[in-house]
């Protein structure tokens, strides 16, 4: 992706969906190179790019994060159904023994602030795949 000055990013952090743009990398007075560009975005949003709330600020897209950075929307919509998928299939790989089942939402936020979907998701469908059970 080419970093220049104005353009729109879609980004995810810390769970959470941005827009934001590329800002004046020379102003920031900053000469690492693993910064590959300023980053100041402006706008939590949902995959489909609506606005929520307001949360300003200034970063960095490093080498370490710029796979999370997008050119659109619909490719971090994309980026973060991949990352669903992927948690979900490692989770149920936890689950393969009758003990295994039982202690996983000992492990796991199953309610509450921190509430792990992903690990919930997996969880009931591996219960109805080897127990039969609906929960």
């Amino acid at each position: 992706m080419e970093y220049k000055e104005g353009r729109t990013i879609y980004f995810t952090a810390n769970g959470m969906f941005y827009r934001g743009h590329i800002g004046k990398k020379s102003e920031s007075g900053i000469y690492d190179e693993n910064i590959l560009a300023v980053l100041e975005w402006d706008m939590a949003i949902d995959l489909h790019g609506n606005d929520i709330c307001v949360m300003s600020g200034t970063s960095y897209i490093t080498k370490d994060n710029e796979t999370k950075m997008f050119e659109t929307v619909e490719e971090l919509a994309e980026y973060e159904q991949k990352r669903i998928e992927a948690t979900i299939a490692s989770y149920r790989k936890e689950m393969q023994t009758t003990a295994n089942i039982l202690n996983f939402p000992l492990e796991h936020s199953f309610c509450g602030e921190d509430t792990d979907y992903e690990a919930v998701t997996a969880y009931k469908e591996r219960v109805k795949e080897v127990f039969g059970v609906t929960l």
